[in-house]
């Protein structure tokens, strides 16, 4: 947090006051996972970040920010038809691949387990914007084999971004990625100091598997600031269903980085197209299989 402070400190609009509520709010964050070890509620999370969110800096701005009240913050990413995901997935040794199912994902009966964005009986297809990001991210062990599947998207679907600046595909600014800047008196967005910051640093935890109740927070933080659903109070009342999350993989080099990762809802899902699987070995592919009408896998070659 020091790196953040010594960025924004020259410009003479922050003071100690500034600072402690900033440092005291971080401890609040802190104190988040403390009840992760207490507390399975979803819900009760979320109301505890929105809260967090909505502090007040009196000393300069005596702006409040509120991001789940502000829905002109969010930021979207537009997948196009013909845009590719890809996603790594490791078997053991001698396992043979020949079912399309493996690439595919799992029923709400078999999700019993909480993931980085999904709780369990509710599960999400996980995938990266580019092949080398899908490889980089794997973690596999001598005893196991990488393939990495390549899928097509179908039909355009939108996606919350959790802060991603940068659109993967066309390498542009997504729209209103530069809203997490500067307020309208010019003073620093203190949002992006506070809740930005610890959404960030959350979900560039690397592996979060030997820590579950990490896992309860990043999916709180997706639920509370980038819900998938939305529903406008109009006449008629009017609802938006987005098709998953977009955030940056932990391999990024910086925070305005394209490589990026994906996690689709059941519906998303049924928008893509399982192209290839390639078997991997030292980054490159030596294996290449093809999807059937009958949902098996079977070699180029044959």
């Amino acid at each position: 947090m020091n790196l953040i402070w010594s960025s924004i400190q020259p410009s003479n609009l922050i003071s100690t006051q500034d600072k402690c509520e900033f440092e005291e709010n971080m401890e609040k964050f802190d104190e988040l996972k403390e009840m992760l070890k207490k507390d399975d509620k979803i819900d009760d999370l979320k109301e505890e970040l929105q809260e967090l969110a909505s502090f007040k800096l009196s000393s300069t701005t005596g702006i409040k920010m509120n991001i789940y009240t502000t829905p002109d913050l969010t930021v979207l990413l537009n997948l196009k038809r013909g845009d590719f995901l890809y996603r790594a997935v490791s078997f053991p040794k001698g396992m043979p691949i020949n079912r399309q199912s493996l690439f595919s994902i799992r029923s709400d009966e078999d999700t019993n387990y909480s993931g980085r964005l999904h709780c369990a009986h509710h599960p999400v297809l996980y995938l990266s914007t580019d092949y080398e990001t899908a490889i980089e991210e794997a973690n596999i062990s001598d005893s196991e084999v990488l393939y990495v599947a390549k899928y097509s998207v179908k039909t355009p679907m939108t996606l919350k971004s959790v802060f991603v600046n940068v659109n993967p595909y066309t390498h542009e600014f997504l729209k209103n990625s530069d809203r997490f800047t500067t307020n309208t008196n010019g003073y620093p967005d203190w949002y992006i100091v506070t809740v930005k910051e610890m959404i960030r640093r959350t979900f560039m935890i690397p592996d979060l598997k030997d820590n579950p109740l990490e896992y309860k927070l990043t999916l709180a933080i997706a639920n509370a600031f980038f819900p998938l659903r939305e529903v406008v109070t109009v006449e008629p009342p009017k609802e938006t269903n987005y098709s998953g999350w977009l955030y940056n993989s932990v391999i990024q080099e910086n925070n305005g980085s394209e490589k990026c990762n994906i996690a689709l809802t059941s519906s998303g899902v049924k928008n893509l197209d399982l192209e290839k699987v390639n078997q991997i070995k030292n980054g490159k592919s030596i294996n290449c299989f093809l999807p059937a009408t009958d949902g098996s896998l079977f070699p180029k070659n044959n």
